[in-house]
């Protein structure tokens, strides 16, 4: 509206305006609960906290329907491409944890209320953590208890002795503040796994043991396995003979 000259009194012009709906941008970070190294491999699902009307109030998603499911790559983050509307409820949830790691029934809520007009994006970075794996391998002697030094012992899954996941020598981390000497810890072995506790070599004066299996459990805390080696005992016979007797008699080693 403005004044064009004394023969028109008055003139109009159109003007447009575009109202652009105010986005949502939702971000999935997975990381490691010791050390916040970053998480490849998380899946993550997207679930409707209720239910979804169009404008013309026409049920577009019922309540708890997953929505989108996601993965995060090498830099542990993943963003969910849904298009989400204002002013509704969100959840998300793991739905498959990183192979080395316990998985977590944690949710993070997602509340997409509208933030004013001065903000075009709503921006969302929940911070999912897991905690790794953790086994405890102890080599001890049967008859004491104790942990004992010099065995050579390997990890490796069932039915696939090729791949070693881990080997060392019981003895090798040293020894606890009391001088006892420490287990091994092994940590990142797959939940749900059933893996081999194998000694290729055992301490000097002991027998080889038998192989145990184990099956990691779905937790953080630390998963004790223990291999026990028994002493090894022989028989030795020699004669005694002189003028007086003649007799053979049998005798104990260790």
């Amino acid at each position: 509206l403005k004044y064009e000259n004394e023969n028109v009194p008055v003139v109009f012009e159109e003007t447009e305006y575009e109202n652009k709906r105010q986005k949502v941008n939702l971000t999935v970070k997975k990381v490691d609960k010791e050390d916040d190294t970053l998480l490849k491999g998380a899946t993550f699902g997207l679930y409707a906290k209720k239910d979804i009307y169009s404008v013309t109030n026409e049920l577009l998603v019922k309540k708890g329907t997953l929505i989108e499911t996601v993965t995060t790559d090498e830099t542990g983050t993943v963003k969910f491409n849904a298009d989400l509307p204002l002013n509704y409820q969100f959840e998300i949830r793991e739905l498959q944890c990183p192979i080395g790691y316990a998985s977590t029934d944690e949710f993070i809520d997602i509340d997409t209320k509208y933030q004013g007009q001065n903000m075009e994006v709503i921006e969302f970075e929940p911070i999912f953590k897991n905690e790794i794996t953790k086994v405890e391998i102890s080599k001890k002697d049967i008859t004491n208890d104790e942990e004992i030094e010099g065995a050579f012992l390997m990890i490796y899954p069932k039915g696939d002795e090729g791949a070693i996941f881990d080997a060392w020598y019981s003895g090798q981390d040293g020894k606890n503040e009391d001088g006892t000497i420490k287990s091994h810890m092994i940590k990142g072995l797959e939940v749900g796994k059933t893996y081999v506790l194998h000694e290729e070599s055992s301490p000097y004066g002991y027998a080889i043991a038998q192989d145990i299996e184990f099956t990691v459990e779905d937790t953080g805390k630390v998963q004790n396995v223990e291999m026990k080696d028994e002493m090894v005992f022989g028989q030795l016979k020699w004669n005694k003979s002189g003028e007086i007797f003649n007799q053979t008699v049998t005798g104990q080693t260790e």
